[in-house]
Protein backbone atom coordinates (compact mmCIF):
# COMPACT_ATOMS: atom_id res chain seq x y z
CA UNK A 1 0.00 0.00 0.00
CA UNK A 2 1.42 3.24 -1.19
CA UNK A 3 -0.09 6.29 0.67
CA UNK A 4 -1.20 9.08 -2.60
CA UNK A 5 1.34 11.69 -0.74
CA UNK A 6 4.85 10.91 0.97
CA UNK A 7 6.23 7.95 2.35
CA UNK A 8 9.39 8.03 0.32
CA UNK A 9 12.85 6.73 1.28
CA UNK A 10 15.97 8.40 1.31
CA UNK A 11 19.28 5.79 0.55
CA UNK A 12 22.37 7.57 1.91
CA UNK A 13 26.09 6.39 0.42
CA UNK A 14 27.95 5.61 4.13
CA UNK A 15 30.91 5.62 2.17
CA UNK A 16 30.68 8.95 0.83
CA UNK A 17 29.21 10.34 3.86
CA UNK A 18 32.44 9.13 5.62
CA UNK A 19 34.40 10.64 3.25
CA UNK A 20 33.74 13.32 3.10
CA UNK A 21 33.71 14.48 7.16
CA UNK A 22 36.31 16.41 8.18
CA UNK A 23 39.82 15.26 9.15
CA UNK A 24 39.71 16.17 12.69
CA UNK A 25 36.27 14.24 12.83
CA UNK A 26 37.99 11.09 11.28
CA UNK A 27 41.22 10.98 13.70
CA UNK A 28 38.61 10.97 16.48
CA UNK A 29 36.67 8.31 15.52
CA UNK A 30 39.65 6.13 14.11
CA UNK A 31 39.75 2.63 15.94
CA UNK A 32 36.24 3.26 18.33
CA UNK A 33 33.25 1.88 18.76
CA UNK A 34 29.84 2.64 19.23
CA UNK A 35 26.84 0.74 21.23
CA UNK A 36 24.15 -0.25 19.31
CA UNK A 37 20.97 -0.49 20.67
CA UNK A 38 17.30 -1.13 19.53
CA UNK A 39 15.18 -0.09 21.83
CA UNK A 40 16.27 3.65 21.14
CA UNK A 41 13.83 3.51 17.85
CA UNK A 42 11.93 0.26 18.04
CA UNK A 43 11.80 0.05 21.81
CA UNK A 44 9.98 3.44 22.26
CA UNK A 45 6.74 1.70 21.06
CA UNK A 46 6.67 -1.45 23.52
CA UNK A 47 6.20 -1.59 26.87
CA UNK A 48 8.70 -1.57 29.99
CA UNK A 49 8.08 -5.81 29.82
CA UNK A 50 7.82 -6.30 25.97
CA UNK A 51 11.19 -4.26 25.69
CA UNK A 52 12.63 -5.94 28.84
CA UNK A 53 12.00 -9.83 26.34
CA UNK A 54 13.32 -8.39 23.26
CA UNK A 55 16.55 -6.98 25.35
CA UNK A 56 17.43 -10.56 25.99
CA UNK A 57 16.91 -11.65 22.49
CA UNK A 58 18.37 -8.43 21.02
CA UNK A 59 21.34 -7.16 23.13
CA UNK A 60 22.97 -4.14 22.19
CA UNK A 61 25.70 -4.68 20.13
CA UNK A 62 29.39 -3.26 19.77
CA UNK A 63 30.11 -2.42 16.34
CA UNK A 64 33.41 -0.16 15.17
CA UNK A 65 32.47 3.57 14.09
CA UNK A 66 34.00 3.18 10.68
CA UNK A 67 33.26 -0.26 8.95
CA UNK A 68 35.51 -1.75 6.10
CA UNK A 69 33.09 -3.45 3.43
CA UNK A 70 34.36 -6.92 2.92
CA UNK A 71 33.96 -6.81 -0.64
CA UNK A 72 35.06 -3.28 -1.80
CA UNK A 73 37.62 -2.43 1.10
CA UNK A 74 35.71 1.04 1.20
CA UNK A 75 35.48 2.29 4.88
CA UNK A 76 32.46 3.88 5.93
CA UNK A 77 30.11 5.47 8.78
CA UNK A 78 28.37 2.17 10.44
CA UNK A 79 25.93 4.72 12.81
CA UNK A 80 22.67 6.09 13.43
CA UNK A 81 21.08 8.45 15.78
CA UNK A 82 18.32 6.18 16.02
CA UNK A 83 20.65 3.20 17.48
CA UNK A 84 23.70 4.14 18.61
CA UNK A 85 23.12 4.59 22.72
CA UNK A 86 26.82 5.53 23.18
CA UNK A 87 30.26 5.58 21.89
CA UNK A 88 32.92 4.19 23.90
CA UNK A 89 35.27 6.79 26.14
CA UNK A 90 33.23 9.42 24.51
CA UNK A 91 31.79 11.99 27.61
CA UNK A 92 28.36 13.66 26.43
CA UNK A 93 29.96 16.63 24.56
CA UNK A 94 32.28 14.65 22.19
CA UNK A 95 29.02 12.05 21.92
CA UNK A 96 26.83 14.36 20.97
CA UNK A 97 29.93 16.37 18.70
CA UNK A 98 30.07 13.49 16.95
CA UNK A 99 26.55 12.16 16.34
CA UNK A 100 25.70 15.59 14.82
CA UNK A 101 28.78 15.44 12.54
CA UNK A 102 27.51 11.92 11.31
CA UNK A 103 24.10 13.18 10.91
CA UNK A 104 25.34 16.11 8.91
CA UNK A 105 27.18 13.74 6.62
CA UNK A 106 24.65 11.06 6.21
CA UNK A 107 21.96 13.93 5.63
CA UNK A 108 23.50 15.76 2.73
CA UNK A 109 21.50 15.17 -0.37
CA UNK A 110 24.70 15.10 -2.09
CA UNK A 111 25.41 11.30 -0.71
CA UNK A 112 21.55 10.60 -1.05
CA UNK A 113 19.15 9.13 -3.73
CA UNK A 114 15.20 8.98 -3.35
CA UNK A 115 13.01 6.43 -3.72
CA UNK A 116 9.19 7.37 -4.44
CA UNK A 117 7.89 4.12 -4.23
CA UNK A 118 5.23 2.86 -7.00
CA UNK A 119 3.48 -0.06 -6.82
CA UNK A 120 5.93 -3.37 -7.76
CA UNK A 121 8.72 -1.13 -7.21
CA UNK A 122 11.85 -3.15 -6.25
CA UNK A 123 14.71 -1.67 -4.29
CA UNK A 124 17.52 -3.57 -3.24
CA UNK A 125 20.96 -2.23 -1.04
CA UNK A 126 23.22 -3.18 1.24
CA UNK A 127 23.51 -2.50 4.80
CA UNK A 128 26.71 -2.50 4.84
CA UNK A 129 27.21 0.51 2.82
CA UNK A 130 24.22 1.97 2.65
CA UNK A 131 21.88 3.86 5.36
CA UNK A 132 18.19 4.18 4.17
CA UNK A 133 15.00 6.49 6.44
CA UNK A 134 11.50 6.52 5.36
CA UNK A 135 9.90 9.72 5.21
CA UNK A 136 7.05 9.63 8.16
CA UNK A 137 4.68 12.86 6.00
CA UNK A 138 2.08 10.27 5.09
CA UNK A 139 -0.47 10.46 7.98
CA UNK A 140 -2.97 9.70 7.96
CA UNK A 141 -2.38 6.94 5.50
CA UNK A 142 -0.68 4.19 5.53
CA UNK A 143 2.06 2.88 3.96
CA UNK A 144 3.02 -1.55 3.57
CA UNK A 145 5.75 -2.50 1.83
CA UNK A 146 7.74 -5.93 2.21
CA UNK A 147 11.50 -6.35 2.97
CA UNK A 148 13.83 -9.05 3.50
CA UNK A 149 16.95 -8.92 4.97
CA UNK A 150 20.11 -11.17 4.28
CA UNK A 151 22.04 -12.13 7.13
CA UNK A 152 25.31 -10.54 7.05
CA UNK A 153 28.24 -10.35 8.48
CA UNK A 154 30.33 -9.14 11.40
CA UNK A 155 31.37 -5.70 11.07
CA UNK A 156 34.74 -5.06 11.19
Amino acid sequence: MIPSVGGDTSFTSSALAYERLPDDVKEAIEGRFAIHDFSMSFGRAMTDEERAEQQVKFPPARHPIVRTHPDTGERSLYTSRNFVREIEGADDDEFQRLMDAFERAIMSPSVQCRVKWQPDTFVMWDNRAVHHHASDDFWPETRHVERVTITGDRPF
